[in-house]
């Protein structure tokens, strides 16, 4: 079986589309996370609830894209699901630190958590039924809208959270992005 990729058959960064998706999700997710800075603080739990807002607005889109490949035969490698496994660990571990030490319960988190599976689950289960029932969805607006959201709660959540834990953080930022730039 030839495993197809999982991103949409068209350039997403040509697609018109795909751009004002992006532009919708950085006009929703920017303005919420100030919003949410100002009114409950950015430190402890703030902080970290924004980067599980960032984890939702960045899976729920992907997990649709992953529905309507599936939907459209494309096959997806156990490498591919392993990745994407292991990269939203550290993206789960350092804000449920945060939650846990302003006081949340393990249990609490455990629960959060589950709900942000459970509306992945759903919105793949989404993708999916699209996909079925339209031959034209090719998942190129919903890329655009996770590019959007991911790139204003990497800005507002993901980056200042890294840099009050590591002053290094930038550099590593950079160095990952070159390592995984060059293996493209």
């Amino acid at each position: 079986m030839q495993v197809q990729p999982l991103l949409p058959s068209r350039n997403i960064f040509i697609d018109p589309s795909a751009w004002a998706w992006t532009t919708v999700a950085l006009a929703e997710t920017d303005p919420g996370a100030a919003a949410s800075a100002l009114s409950i603080g950015s430190e402890g739990a703030a902080g970290a609830l924004g980067i599980v807002v960032g984890a939702v607005v960045d899976g729920v889109p992907e997990t649709i894209i992953f529905g309507i490949s599936l939907a459209r035969g494309a096959g997806v490698s156990l490498a591919f699901i392993a990745a994407v496994f292991v990269s939203n660990i550290p993206q789960a571990i350092a804000p449920s630190a945060d939650l846990a030490a302003s006081g949340w319960s393990r249990r609490r988190v455990a629960l959060l958590w589950t709900w942000v599976l459970l509306a992945c689950g759903v919105a793949s289960v989404a993708g999916y039924g699209a996909g079925v029932l339209s031959g034209q969805v090719n998942g190129a607006r919903m890329a655009g809208f996770a590019c959007g959201g991911i790139l204003a709660m990497l800005s507002n959540s993901l980056l200042p959270f890294a840099a009050e834990r590591a002053p290094a953080a930038g550099f590593w930022t950079v160095l990952g992005f070159c390592a995984s730039f060059a293996m493209s």
